[in-house]
Order: structure tokens, then C-alpha cells, then sequence
């Protein structure tokens, strides 16, 4: 039993570090769609693990002392909601030192020339990446058996409650694989502005886990923090209407990012090109070899006529 328990545990820290890798080949795979070099992709790969992390411990933290203010003990060391909350500042944070740190660089060597950073597309890269370490993590949650869904009757096994539970971990992992999905699909639309995938990615997460909360377990009096929601439901609310107003805003002040075209139709478009001027190559080539067969024609015409004069 405790060997069995180790390696749960085991597996779970694996999921971290597959997450990351995931996350940093991901980065390094499309940086450059977004005019970002592949080492500065590494580096902010790192900075938004990193970023992750604290976040999650920050809100775990948060967690518990609101809880403890109403006098109900809890436990949380992390909370991924956190890491989805906090991701998007930390970013902004590294962004603005690395303007600073490029700007004095450009005041010290004047005949340098000009860098510049984007928030916006860095968050664009890198906010995808970040769910795909969430998504491994909640896989890892459902292997220990952590962050277990409420008593069901069919689902998997809590070595916590000793019961069978509904495996909400699964469909929380399933539903940010789509929220990644929709981040890289919209930038193929006309929807898309540049820095949406932030708050986009969090609006939908929120959304989404205000529906799981009602399937996880709590205790009654955690499950009734305020009005009848749990504390991340009232988290997520939050979360919700900070994107609803980011993304508004990204709307009313930002133009339509130009639509990029998809591989299967620049493929096509090049053939047709191709064809084009193979076709119009053809053509030039059957006009200049009816000139240059009409020209023999006069010539040898000529040459006739010469022999009749003498």
C-alpha cells in the first residue's frame, strides 16, 4: 500500500517536468510565428514555469488563510487557479525588465541596432504552453489522487476516501486541452488580437471550472464558503470578469490582426503559381518558336528570290 503511494506520488512530480518539456518544445516550435527568437522562447519558457509555480503556491496560500480566518481548517500547498491568475503578471513583470535592460543597452551602444519586445506576442506564445503543464498536472492529480471528484458510481479509485469517485480530474485535464486548442485556432480568424490568448485561456478556464467545482469534493462547510459557492468558484467568478473586461478592451483599442494563411493553402496557392507560370512560359515559348519558324520562312524566301534575280 505505501509502495503503491510512492509511486502515485512519483508519477505526479513526473507530470511537472513532462508539462514543462512539453511546454518548452511547443515554444520553440512556433516562436517564430510570433517573431521571437528560439532562445528568448527558452528563456521565457522557464520564466512562465516558473511563474506558474508561484502562483499556484501564492493562491494555496491565500487559500488557506481565508479559510482559517472562518476558523476551517485546510491543506492547500497549490492551486493551479493561481498559476492561471498570476501567470499573465509575472510575464509583464519580465517583459518590462527586459525593455528596461534593452533600453539602456541601446543609450550605452548608440550605433546599435534598435530591439524590441512585444508583451502581447510573448503572452500569445507562451499562455498555451502553460496550459499544457496544467493539463499534464491534473493528469498526474488523477493518477495520486489528489483533487478527487465527489462519490460516484462509476469513475476511479481515491486512496483518500477509500471509494470510488467521479474522475473530475480527467475532465478538467480533457477541457484545458481544448482551451488550447480554441487559444491557437482563433488566431487562424478574424477574431483574433494580438495578447488575447491570456485572458481568453483564463475566461474559459474560469468558466469551465466554476462547472467542476460543483463536482470535486468538500466538506459542507468548505463547499458553503459564501452564499453557497465554494471559495474557487467565487475565485473564478473573478477571474471571469477580469478577462470579460481585458479582452473588451483588447476589442474597442486594438485593430483585426491580418488572417494568416493556413500551410494547406499557401501549399495550394504556390502550386497554382507554378502552374501559372509554367503555362504562361509554354505560351511565350510557342509564340517565340512560330516567330522564329516564321522568320526561316522569310529568309529562305529571300534567299529564292535572290537566285531567281541572278
Amino acid at each position: 500500500m505505501v509502495q503503491n503511494m510512492l509511486m502515485r506520488i512519483v508519477i505526479y512530480d513526473a507530470s511537472y517536468a513532462v508539462g514543462f518539456l512539453l511546454m518548452l518544445l511547443l515554444s520553440l516550435l512556433r516562436c517564430r510565428a510570433y517573431g521571437i527568437s528560439r532562445a528568448r522562447a527558452a528563456v521565457y519558457s522557464f520564466i512562465t514555469f516558473l511563474s506558474g509555480l508561484a502562483g499556484a503556491f501564492a493562491l494555496g496560500q491565500i487559500y488557506d488563510l481565508l479559510y482559517a480566518l472562518k476558523k476551517i481548517k485546510t491543506d492547500i500547498h497549490v492551486e493551479m487557479l493561481g498559476a492561471v491568475i498570476f501567470t499573465s503578471l509575472f510575464l509583464l513583470a519580465a517583459v518590462s525588465a527586459e525593455k528596461q535592460i534593452l533600453k539602456k543597452k541601446a543609450a550605452a551602444d548608440v550605433g546599435a541596432p534598435a530591439r524590441t519586445v512585444s508583451f502581447r506576442d510573448t503572452m500569445d506564445l507562451m499562455i498555451p504552453g502553460s496550459f499544457l503543464v496544467f493539463a499534464c498536472i491534473k493528469l498526474g492529480c488523477a493518477v495520486r489522487g489528489c483533487c478527487f471528484g465527489v462519490e460516484w458510481s462509476w469513475g476511479v479509485f481515491s486512496p483518500y476516501l477509500r471509494k470510488t469517485v467521479f474522475p473530475v480530474q480527467l475532465f478538467e485535464s480533457a477541457g484545458i486541452f481544448i482551451i488550447i486548442v480554441l487559444c491557437y485556432y482563433i488566431k487562424q480568424t478574424g477574431f483574433y488580437r494580438r495578447g488575447m490568448a491570456g485572458p481568453l485561456a483564463a475566461g474559459l478556464y474560469g468558466l469551465a471550472r466554476f462547472g467542476w467545482e460543483t463536482m470535486r469534493f468538500y466538506t459542507p462547510e468548505m463547499r458553503n464558503f459564501a452564499g453557497g459557492f465554494t471559495l474557487w468558484q467565487l475565485f473564478c467568478v473573478l477571474t471571469v470578469a477580469v478577462a470579460a473586461i481585458w479582452l473588451t478592451v483588447l476589442y474597442k483599442t486594438r485593430p483585426p490582426e491580418p488572417m494568416p494563411q493556413s500551410r494547406a493553402f499557401a501549399f495550394v496557392q504556390a502550386k497554382l503559381q507554378k502552374s501559372k507560370r509554367k503555362n504562361k512560359k509554354a505560351a511565350n515559348g510557342g509564340q517565340n518558336a512560330a516567330k522564329r519558324k516564321g522568320h526561316k520562312k522569310k529568309k529562305a524566301a529571300a534567299k529564292r528570290g535572290g537566285k531567281k534575280r541572278r
